[in-house]
C-alpha cells in the first residue's frame, strides 16, 4: 500500500509540476503578447500623428517623429520600466546613427537607470555601452570610460560578440584618452580570447587592427606584425 501511495504521490506531484510550468509558460506568452501589441499601439499613434494629414499637409521628418516618440514613450509606458527602457534605448540608437550624440545620451541616461546597477541582459549590456561612447563623445571622456568599465564588468559571462564589442569600445576609449598601453593590454586580452574561442571569425581580424594601430602609436615594433598577421587571416 505504501509502495502505491508513494507512486501516486509522486504522480501527482508530477502532474502539479508540468500545470505549473505550463501554466507559467502561458503567462510568459501572454505577457509578451500584450507587450508586442503595446509596442506596436505605440508606433502606430506615432505614424498616424505625424502624417501629413495630421501635420498640416508636410511630411513630418524623422527628427520631428523622433520628438514625438520620446514624448509618448514617458506616458504610454510609465507603468513598464523594462519595455520603457528598451524603447528609448532604441531611440538613442537612432540618434546615434544621425549622429546626434547630445540627443542621445538623456535618452541612454534613464534608460540605464532603469535598467538598474546590475543588469547583466543583452539589451542592458548594450544600453550601458552606448551610454559610455556617447558620453566620450560628448566630451565626457572620464566619465564615458567609467561607464564602460562598468559595462566590460558585467559583461564576463556574456556571449562572445556583446563581450568583445565593449571591450573593443572600452579600449578605442582609453586610447583616444591618451591611455595607450591601457589600450593595448586590453585589447591583447581581449584578441586571445576571440583567438581561443573562435581563431578564424573575423572578430579576431577586427581586434588585430585595432591592436596593431595602438602598438604602432606607442611606437612598438609588434605594430608590423600584429597587423600582417590581420591582414593575412
Amino acid at each position: 500500500v505504501l509502495a502505491i501511495s508513494a507512486a501516486v504521490l509522486m504522480t501527482i506531484v508530477g502532474t502539479a509540476i508540468a500545470f505549473v510550468r505550463v501554466e507559467a509558460a502561458r503567462a510568459d506568452a501572454q505577457a509578451q503578447a500584450e507587450r508586442t501589441q503595446r509596442v506596436a499601439d505605440f508606433l502606430e499613434r506615432i505614424l498616424i500623428e505625424g502624417s501629413p494629414t495630421r501635420a498640416g499637409g508636410e511630411r513630418p521628418t524623422v527628427d520631428a517623429l523622433l520628438v514625438q516618440a520620446e514624448a509618448r514613450v514617458e506616458i504610454d509606458f510609465a507603468d513598464q520600466p523594462a519595455l520603457r527602457a528598451r524603447l528609448l534605448g532604441l531611440l538613442a540608437r537612432v540618434h546615434i546613427e544621425h549622429e546626434a550624440h547630445g540627443r542621445a545620451l538623456p535618452l541612454l541616461r534613464e534608460a540605464v537607470a532603469l535598467d538598474g546597477e546590475v543588469a547583466r541582459d543583452p539589451e542592458a549590456l548594450r544600453r550601458l555601452m552606448m551610454y559610455g561612447a556617447a558620453l566620450h563623445q560628448m566630451g565626457q571622456s572620464e566619465a564615458g570610460l567609467r561607464v564602460l568599465e562598468q559595462a566590460a564588468a558585467r559583461a564576463q559571462d556574456a556571449e562572445l560578440t556583446l563581450r568583445n564589442q565593449i571591450e573593443r569600445n572600452l579600449t578605442q576609449v582609453q586610447y583616444q584618452s591618451g591611455d595607450v598601453q591601457l589600450a593595448i593590454d586590453g585589447m591583447r586580452a581581449a584578441s586571445a580570447r576571440v583567438e581561443r574561442e573562435r581563431p578564424d571569425s573575423s572578430l579576431l581580424v577586427a581586434n588585430l587592427i585595432n591592436l596593431g594601430q595602438f602598438e604602432a602609436a606607442a611606437g612598438l615594433e609588434t605594430a608590423a606584425d600584429t597587423l600582417t598577421r590581420a591582414f593575412e587571416m
